[in-house]
Formats: C-alpha cells, sequence, structure tokens
C-alpha cells in the first residue's frame, strides 16, 4: 500500500513529497552531476493490517502526544504507530486515522525536514512540481586547476661517466562532492569538498662504464606525493538541528536512506595525506663469456602521513517501517558510526639485494638464475602512537587503560608491533629453448616467489589515539544520536589528557604476521609464423600468507545447551538476543570492546589466494600495412578476498576465513582483447589536391570483451546475530542448488531480475524467545533462525558481461618547420553504443516488508564502463588536433 508524507512537512500544497531513489552520475564541462529519483512512495510496515475502531487524530494517541519531544520519541511514534495499525479490525479505513497510511506530522523528525529543505527540495519541471517518479540531475560546478613542470640535464663528462639529473612537480586542485561515484544515489550540490594534490619528484644518476664488459649504475631519487581534502560547506549536523558533537573540522554527515539516498562520505572529511620515499640504487652488470651477471642493491626510506576526520555516518535502513525513506523521514536510525580523528604516522627502512645470472648454456638453451633478499623491518610510528590488543594484558604506559590493550613503550611491547623476518628468500627461474634452432618455435618456463611489502596500517589504530563506534538500533533518532550512549571523546592531544570510552576499538597487526608473498609459475610455447608470432601458455600465481582482517569480537548467539555462554544466560544468548544495541553490548566476546566487523580487528597473515589462466596471444608485426595483436584468457582466480589494501573486517563468519574462500571479486573465465592499426591505401590516380586529402590515414581500434564478475547474494540484516557484515543468504526451504532463470528471457527482463531471488529465504523476523515465520512474497514461507550457519559460497553468480570497441582515425601533415608535426585525430570510444551494465542489486530482504517496499532486489540499477570519469559507457567522440615540435 502506497502513500505519501503527512502534508505539513515543507507546507500544505500537497505536493511536497520525499525526493530519493536510484542515482547515476554525468559529467560536463566545469561541472557534474548526480541523477536521483524523485518523489518515491513508500509503505509502512503496517500499511497492510486491518484498521479497527476510529481514533481521534492530532493528540489522541501516545505518538502524536510524544511527537519530536521525548526521550525516545521516533521509537515511541513507531510502536504507538504499530500497536495502532495492529489494534484495528477490518473496518472502513477512516479518513481522520493516517489517511493514505502517512505518517504522522508529529512524527516526523525535525532533523530530517530541514536536509530536505536545503539538500533535497522537491524540484520543479516547467515550473510544475513533481508527483511522480522521475529521475533528474542534481548539478554543481566543479573548478578545477592544474600545472606541471619538469627540468632535465644529461651530462658526458668524457670519462666514462653519463650524468643525467630529471626534476619534476605536478600540482592539482579542484571542488567538488567526494561522495557522488558514478553508480551512487548521492547530491551533487552537498559536502562538496576542496580537493587539492601534488607530486614533487627527483632524481640524479651516474652510468659509469668501468670496462667494455662491466658497468656501474648509481642512482638517488626521491619522490613526495601530498593530498588534502578540506570541506567548503560549514554546515555540519548541529546546524540541521541534531545535538551530536564531531570533533575536528565542520564536516556534513554522511546520511542515508536505504534504496532511496546516501549522501556524503568517508572521504568528504577533512584529510591530510603524505606519501614520501628516498631510494639509492646501485646496479652492476658484468659480461662474461656466455654468462650475463648482475648484481644491486636498494634501499629505501618511507614516510607515511594521513590525519582524518571521522564524519558522522547515519543510515535509515528501514529495520522499523520496512522503508528506508519511511524510517528517514521519522528519524529512526538503523545504524550509526561515530568518532574523532585519527593521526596515522608511519615510517619504514628497507634494504634489498638480488644477483642474476642470464646463462645461454648452448646456442638453443638460454637459462635465467636469480635470487633475491629483502630486509624488510616493519612500519612503525614515530610519534609514538601505536596499538595492539593483547588479551589480559594491563598496560603500564597508560595505566587507567581497560584490560587488553597495550601501546608501542609497554614492556614486551616492540616500537614496530611485529616482529622482523630475516628469511624473505625470492628465487628465481627461468629458461628459453630454441626446439629446432631455427628460432621458428621456443619453449619458455619461470618461476619465482615475490613477496608483498606490508603497508602503513600495521602500526595499530585504537584508543586514546584514536575513537570510533558503531551502534545498531540505537535508542535515539537524528535529533538525539547517541542517546543513553557514550559522547565522542575530544580528539587526543597529551598522555596526561588521554581519555578512554567505551565501547573501545582497536585495529591492529597480529604479532604473528609474516610478509605476505606469491608463488608465479608459467610454461608456454611460441611459435613464428611468417611475419606474426603465436604464442600458448599456462600461467599461475599462488598467494601465501595474504593479509585478511579479521574480527575478534563478533557477537555471541547460541541456543547450544552444551554451548558455556548459553550455560551462562540462556536469556542472554539465546532466547532474548536481537540486532538491537542492547543486546549486541551484552553479547560480545571482549566485553567493553566495540562489534560490528570494527571492534577488535586482527590483520593476520592468514589468507591465500589462486590464478590459473590458459593464455593465447597473436602478434602480427607491420608487414606493408597491417599491424595487429589479439589475445584470449581462460582464467580461474579464487582467493579469501579480493582487495589487499583494505582494514576492514569483512568476513560473515569470524575468524572462520576459509568460509570466505570463493571467486575473487574480478574473476572474469573469458578475456578476449584485440588491437590493430591500418595503414589505408592513398589514391595513386585522379587529381593532386584530392591524392593530398585521402593520403596517409591510419585507422586504428581497440576490442575488449569479458565475462562477467561474480557477486553474492547478501541479507540486508543481522540474520546470523554476530553483528558482521556480509551475511550471505542460504537457499530456499526444499532447494539442494540454485534454481537459475532461463537465459532465452528478454533483456528488459533480465535487468529488471538478473538472478532469481525466490532461490534464497528471506523472510526472518525476530520477536521474544522464537523467530516468527512470514509470508515471503516469492510464496513460501522462508523463515531464518537466528545463528544459521549455511550461507551460499561466496561469489558464486556472475553479473553481466562486457563488450567495447574503440576506433580511431588519423593523420599526420609534416610541416614545412624542421621537426614539427601536425596530427589530425577522430577518437570514437564505445563506438557501437553497447549498453554495459553493472552487477544486480544483490541485497536479499530478510523481512517480507523490506521486500515490498525496498529496492528492486536482484535488478540491474547501473552501467559501467571505461569512459574516464563520464560514469556511463555509451558512446563518445572526440576530435583532437596536436601539433608536435
Amino acid at each position: 500500500m502506497g502513500g505519501k508524507l503527512a502534508e505539513g512537512i515543507f507546507g500544505r500544497d500537497g505536493n511536497d513529497d520525499i525526493a530519493g531513489g536510484a542515482g547515476k552520475l554525468a559529467h560536463t564541462a566545469g561541472e557534474y552531476a548526480s541523477f536521483i529519483t524523485i518523489w518515491m512512495p513508500f509503505s509502512l510496515a503496517y500499511c497492510s493490517s486491518a484498521w479497527a475502531t476510529p481514533v481521534p487524530y492530532g493528540g489522541g494517541t501516545a505518538a502524536t502526544a510524544a511527537g519530536q519531544s521525548g526521550i525516545y520519541n521516533a521509537k515511541q511514534c513507531d510502536i504507538d504507530l504499530t500497536t495502532l495499525a495492529n489494534s484495528a479490525s477490518s473496518s472502513t479505513l477512516s479518513a481522520s486515522i493516517l489517511p493514505n497510511a502517512e505518517i504522522p506530522y508529529e512524527c516526523v523528525n525535525p532533523v530530517a525536514v530541514n536536509f530536505y529543505k536545503k539538500y533535497l527540495p522537491i524540484p520543479k519541471i516547467n515550473g510544475v512540481p513533481v508527483t511522480q517518479a522521475t529521475t533528474l540531475p542534481t548539478t554543481a560546478n566543479q573548478p578545477r586547476n592544474d600545472w606541471n613542470g619538469l627540468a632535465r640535464v644529461d651530462w658526458n663528462t668524457g670519462h666514462g661517466h653519463t650524468i643525467d639529473a630529471r626534476y619534476y612537480v605536478t600540482s592539482v586542485n579542484d571542488q567538488t562532492s567526494n561522495s557522488v561515484t558514478p553508480t551512487g544515489t548521492a547530491v551533487a550540490s552537498y559536502d562538496i569538498d576542496a580537493n587539492s594534490g601534488g607530486i614533487t619528484s627527483g632524481n640524479i644518476g651516474d652510468t659509469w662504464v668501468l670496462t667494455p664488459n662491466l658497468l656501474n649504475v648509481l642512482r638517488v631519487a626521491y619522490k613526495r606525493y601530498n593530498y588534502t581534502v578540506e570541506p567548503i560547506d560549514p554546515m555540519t549536523f548541529i546546524d540541521l538541528g541534531s545535538n551530536v558533537t564531531d570533533p575536528g573540522h565542520p564536516t556534513l554527515p554522511i546520511l542515508a536512506a536505504s534504496g532511496r539516498f546516501t549522501v556524503g562520505s568517508t572521504n568528504s572529511g577533512y584529510s591530510y595525506s603524505v606519501n614520501a620515499d628516498t631510494e639509492i640504487d646501485d646496479d652492476i652488470t658484468w659480461t662474461h663469456g656466455r654468462h650475463n651477471i648482475q648484481i644491486g642493491a636498494q634501499w629505501l626510506d618511507l614516510q607515511y602521513i594521513h590525519r582524518y576526520d571521522q564524519p558522522i555516518s547515519i543510515i535509515a535502513g528501514g529495520s522499523y517501517t520496512g522503508s528506508g525513506i519511511g524510517d528517514f523521514t521519522m528519524g529512526l536510525i538503523t545504524s550509526e558510526k561515530v568518532g574523532n580523528s585519527t593521526n596515522i604516522s608511519a615510517a619504514e627502512h628497507v634494504a634489498y639485494f638480488y644477483l642474476q645470472d642470464d646463462w645461454r648454456a648452448t646456442p638453443r638453451l638460454t637459462l635465467n638464475l636469480g635470487l633475491r633478499y629483502e630486509f624488510s623491518p616493519p612500519w612503525y610510528q614515530p610519534d609514538g602512537q601505536s596499538v595492539t590488543f593483547v588479551p589480559g594484558y594491563q598496560s603500564y604506559r597508560f595505566p587507567n587503560t581497560p584490560s587488553s590493550l597495550a601501546f608501542q613503550g609497554d614492556p614486551g611491547i616492540p616500537n614496530s608491533i611485529i616482529k622482523t623476518s630475516y628469511s624473505n628468500f625470492g628465487p628465481r627461474f627461468g629458461l628459453a629453448y630454441d626446439v629446432f634452432g631455427s628460432g621458428r618455435m621456443v619453449i619458455r618456463a619461470g618461476f619465482g616467489i615475490f613477496y608483498d611489502a606490508l603497508n602503513a596500517n600495521t602500526t595499530g589504530i585504537g584508543q586514546p589515539y584514536h575513537y570510533t563506534a558503531n551502534y545498531s538500533e540505537p535508542n535515539g533518532s537524528f535529533s538525539q544520536p547517541l542517546l543513553d550512549l557514550t559522547p565522542v571523546p575530544a580528539n587526543y592531544t597529551t598522555p596526561a589528557t588521554a581519555i578512554f570510552a567505551t565501547p573501545l576499538s582497536v585495529n591492529f597487526a597480529d604479532p604473528n604476521v609474516t610478509e605476505p608473498y606469491s608463488e608465479s609459475v608459467n610454461v608456454g610455447i611460441q611459435e613464428r609464423i611468417a611475419a606474426a608470432t603465436l604464442a600458448v601458455s599456462y600461467v599461475g600465481k599462488f598467494g601465501r600468507h595474504q593479509i585478511v582482517p579479521v574480527d575478534l569480537n563478533p557477537t555471541i548467539y547460541s541456543c547450544n545447551p552444551a554451548n558455556t555462554y548459553y550455560q551462562t544466560s540462556p536469556t542472554t544468548y539465546c532466547l532474548n538476543a536481537t540486532t538491537n544495541q542492547a543486546s549486541n553490548q551484552a553479547r560480545v566476546t571482549y566485553p567493553g570492546f566495540n562489534y560490528g566487523g570494527q571492534g577488535i580487528v586482527d590483520n593476520n597473515s592468514v589468507g591465500s589466494s589462486s590464478y590459473n589462466a590458459l593464455q593465447v596471444q597473436y602478434i602480427q608485426r607491420s608487414k606493408r600495412w597491417l599491424t595487429s595483436l589479439a589475445s584470449y584468457t581462460y582464467s580461474r582466480s579464487l582467493d579469501d578476498q579480493s582487495s589487499g589494501t583494505t582494514n576492514t573486517n569483512a568476513l560473515s563468519m569470524p575468524p572462520n576465513v576459509n568460509t570466505n574462500y570463493g571467486p575473487s571479486d574480478y574473476q572474469a573465465t573469458h578475456i578476449v582483447s584485440a588491437g590493430w592499426t591500418l595503414n589505408l591505401p592513398a589514391p595513386h590516380t585522379g587529381p593532386k589536391i584530392e591524392r593530398a586529402i585521402l593520403s596517409d590515414w591510419v585507422f586504428g581500434g581497440i576490442f575488449s570483451a569479458r565475462t562477467g564478475h561474480p557477486f553474492t547474494p547478501i541479507l540486508d540484516h543481522d540474520v546470523e546475530l554476530n553483528a558482521e557484515p556480509n551475511q550471505r543468504a542460504p537457499l530456499a526451504p526444499g532447494l539442494t542448488k540454485y534454481q537459475p532463470l532461463s537465459n532465452n528471457r528478454h533483456r528488459t527482463d533480465k535487468v529488471n531480475q538478473w538472478f532469481n531471488v525466490c532461490s534464497f529465504s528471506s523472510g526472518f523476523t525476530y520477536s521474544g524467545t522464537a523467530p516468527t515465520p512470514v509470508n515471503d512474497p516469492c510464496g513460501f514461507n522462508s523463515p531464518l533462525s537466528g545463528g544459521y550457519t549455511n550461507g551460499v559460497s561466496r561469489n558464486f553468480l556472475y553479473g553481466p558481461a562486457f563488450i567495447e570497441s574503440d576506433f580511431s582515425l588519423r593523420r599526420s601533415i609534416n610541416l614545412k618547420v624542421e621537426g614539427m608535426k601536425l596530427q589530425m585525430r577522430v577518437d570514437a570510444f564505445n563506438v557501437f553504443n553497447t549498453p554495459n551494465l553493472a552487477n544486480p542489486n544483490a541485497t536479499i530482504p530478510s523481512t517480507a516488508s523490506s521486500y515490498v517496499t525496498g529496492t528492486a532486489h536482484g535488478a540491474i540499477l547501473a552501467t559501467t564502463g571505461n569512459n574516464g570519469s563520464v560514469g556511463t559507457n555509451g558512446r563518445r567522440i572526440q576530435l583532437a588536433f596536436i601539433l608536435r615540435y
């Protein structure tokens, strides 16, 4: 049952309805835009219930009396309205009681109203307010400036030395809303930031020819990258009417109505980062007989700084009314995250050594033998602010800290937190064998061990240096988000003012972390066919000791009488376990610490990955008029997680990492690529001017295609009752395997439902002592009990394929001025205007009401492409004139 918001939110003309919906991004010169669907009617969870004897509207219920001034105002409104709906009989709905199932004005949150008025006012088309679902852009100017400079010096001393020096500097800045993304639902004018970045780099080298067969190259270099984000809009959540304080620079909050819009982002708050390194390289090459020996060393001094604010994040997920926009309008919070500023300052000093011999063992066999050694002491905090987690440890440096937090400077805690590894040896082996001695057929093979560097986040982040807290379904509303909760502490300044506020959180590197490495292997055969080469190869890469962030503080749910937690308190850990804030805090593994994947995050080297591929490549060298290249890859990539830089827990069932092993997020089974340049034939007859115009044109192109990337159906609620993210949906009752939809459906049907949502259990409500089945819209009851563990495997479904063709037509003209050449060219990207679709919305609703009123589950809501920042993959044509001199 759809309905519009009660009159009085913005006025009483009946047209001021809520904005929200699916969004896209478009860029034009000097501005950017975000598309958002306007006027999306929503249903409340109680709107399908029967209604009873009329009750006078306007102060006659607890909901209208409480309004938004009571302590538990928003929740009390939801409770009272639901009670009123469920206590009614099937008699005719009276116009005096919530006509059209609208939200009473007294239950509309004033903070939400202020947000709507300022950032989502109802637009007009030709002066007429929008009254139906419409996709319209929000736009904002995007001024941008950039400049760069390069200096170069080369000097041949005449005594065997050649000195070269390079200096490069670039600076860029713009103003944009960092929350606007190609597939997002943001507002282009919300939380605009001033972004600025720059790179400064320089190096000087000496190439010294000692003897005709002995060469030494010495190089010293420095590089510095800096990036700053400063919010321009001075508005904060307080200015919108909320009473929560956010330490740091004034920043607008991240606000989301699930299925409708998300404004703001973690990249919108103040941020200052510096990445700098100084290096010295020395490489010696010695040719002796059949051996070409290389030996070298490299020393690196790495410096990293990142200081940033944490914007308040509030999500209205529809857990109360069954509608994200309904919850948002009433100020009801499904989840929120708050915190103060963070200071990460890290340094590392590393040294690398290598020895390699390219040995021509026989006229037909060449061997490559090498060994690399990496000495990489871990990152440490120069500011002395590293944090780690040791169960039961009591800090000496901060005597007032709660148990289990330990700090750099505490007894037994090294500066770098983790231990230095001295065994990082990487052997290398390769061969090339000329089968017949004619050079037409060659077998190539290789093997090597390659180490990955740890990142600066391994220094550890936590209180008192940084505070962050996540809450699920807190008691407060938008007006008072931290009602009954700990206020956000002030930013850390000195040890004497250190504050430890609950809930505690720490993100640290496990003391037993070892450097990740990969074993790479390849073997193939290469055949020369006239002017072309055909190569067929096997390529394998196997990751070992990959870093995986694991949450050590999931909430416990157990109804097993033999379980220790159940024996301690059946009521807490089973009978009354829910997803609300109080229940989650009572059931955490380590009391006093945060939950939800952000409480105690242990970055440990427990992951693995594998990549196996058959690669075929055909190269046609320039033969009169055509140069071409074509390749095909058949591959399989598996891992525990695909992001190698994150320090956020993504496991739904920690600490069991193996349950996450599956196809990589970027896995594509089939990949085809082709490219060519064709010198078009010139006319040899006809008028001279015609021959001059039609001569010397070159036609080029690139074709790329791949099968779809995988995705996982994810439940939209904490059904496992462990407060962890990415909980995978189980199959529906009676199914032993996924039931795919027909591939012969119309493209429109595939866009509306890419995969079979009804193959998964989705109905779940939890009330009191047991789960209550609800009627699933797919036509069967599919209750999920709390603590279920039989979700589908990660990334077992695949999204749409990708196809793109790019063409280019160009001609170069030699000008009369020596060394000058003019090139004219036309480039067409996605020339056939192929609509490449993104992966579908894979969220599976965990209640019947969220299924009915939520976003189109299983539908494709966006496109994907390569056309730069345009955010879409439509055809794009550009004309260019390039002068070379």
